[in-house]
């Protein structure tokens, strides 16, 4: 039986909320910004999430399934451009570089995704990215979450 995030990446189940991942690649920046239950599907990983309880765990059998699947891969790879566009990191201050954004948190499930489910490269580009913005920003981004960031891409 296929698993609700393999059904999701595949175009074939929904989220929680009757979302495909199509609907959620489509949203506004703002939508993206305020709803807080889809960034669990997008980029799901083995811990639990407490603003997302509905949200499915990835188990080894998803892990091995994308690994084997070029097309599940494709997908989470838009979810990485779509995120991207969002969090505008070629600005010279990205919007939610402030202290304490909650959007720190989720680029860290979005590099842990990555790298667990075979787009390791793709996390490490982020990663580099993301560093780049800390040094133009100075120390908004604590090096705390640059560690959890480092440790997520391995």
């Amino acid at each position: 039986m296929k698993s609700r995030v393999i059904a999701y990446f595949d175009g074939s189940g929904t989220d929680h909320a009757g979302r495909r991942i199509q609907d959620v690649l489509a949203w506004e920046d703002i939508k993206l910004e305020t709803v807080h239950d889809y960034i669990q599907w997008l980029f799901p990983n083995r811990e639990p999430s407490a603003f997302s309880p509905e949200a499915p765990l990835l188990t080894d059998q998803d892990v091995h399934v994308f690994r084997e699947k070029a097309v599940l891969r494709a997908a989470l790879g838009s979810a990485v451009d779509r995120m991207e566009r969002f969090y505008k990191l070629g600005d010279e201050r990205p919007w939610w570089v402030t202290p304490g954004n909650h959007n720190f948190l989720r680029l860290t499930r979005i590099l842990i995704c990555l790298n667990e489910l075979g787009l390791g490269p793709r996390a490490t580009l982020l990663f580099e990215r993301l560093s780049d913005i800390r040094r133009r920003t100075g120390s908004v981004i604590p090096v705390r979450t640059m560690g959890f960031w480092l440790e997520a891409v391995g």
